[in-house]
């Protein structure tokens, strides 16, 4: 079995309060990648769940073994657990990262779509990182408003599409969406990146396959997902 040094790929999947989920969200997503690669990592980020999540994510690792690997932290949010995943791959130097939601919506039968365009590479990740506020809401978004104002990608799309949850409650209700959505231009406008040194960073890379856990609306809803490419 492979170990994080040798990993290629780092699955990033944030958890929060999704007992009634997330053992069935693990299972077909694992069993999907393994189809395409054994050198992966599975990281799961409990982001302080109250519920069992803990023990049913305890009961997963125990199943699936050493590939699946479990980080508890304190309440950060979906996107800045997002990027602490990001940063641990930065770390490891493991080549490329996906994120994936712990609620059912996103379906594991487009990955095939995204694995021959090596998901995100990880090399264009640290100069958008340390531009990223820690209280940055969906920062996810932030890091793709940061590599889409880089002159040395290109963007394509993907087309995808989301289901229902499985089960729980997202974490943002759908009547708070408009004050998150205030808030989020006016961080976005916060943002800086300086211009990247082109001819340095190759391959390609696609941001994260996610709403943050919080999509509502008809399941198989249509969506599509970017694609960036480094020239």
């Amino acid at each position: 079995m492979e170990n994080n040094n040798q990993a290629e790929l780092l699955i990033v999947m944030p958890v929060y309060n999704e007992e009634a989920s997330v053992r069935k969200v693990v299972l077909e997503w694992f069993t999907e990648i393994e189809q395409w690669t054994e050198k992966f990592t599975f990281l799961i980020i409990d982001d302080g769940s109250k519920d069992s999540t803990p023990s049913r994510l305890e009961g997963l690792a125990q199943r699936l073994g050493p590939r699946i690997e479990i980080i508890r932290q304190a309440n950060q949010g979906h996107g800045q657990s997002c990027l602490n995943g990001y940063r641990l791959a930065v770390e490891r130097n493991i080549p490329f990262v996906f994120q994936i939601d712990s609620d059912g919506q996103c379906d594991p039968q487009y990955f095939f779509r995204f694995w021959p365009y090596r998901l995100m590479r990880v090399s264009v990740l640290p100069h958008a990182l340390v531009r990223i506020p820690k209280d940055f809401f969906l920062a996810n978004v932030a890091l793709a408003v940061l590599l889409r104002r880089r002159s040395d990608v290109r963007h394509a799309n993907v087309p995808i599409h989301f289901r229902e949850r499985y089960g729980g409650e997202p974490s943002v209700r759908l009547g708070k969406f408009g004050e998150k959505a205030l808030e989020l231009i006016r961080q976005t406008r916060r943002l800086s990146l300086p211009p990247a040194k082109t001819g340095q960073e190759g391959g390609r890379i696609a941001p994260v396959a996610s709403g943050g856990g919080q999509r509502t609306g008809a399941a198989e809803a249509n969506s599509s997902q970017k694609i960036i490419e480094t020239t």
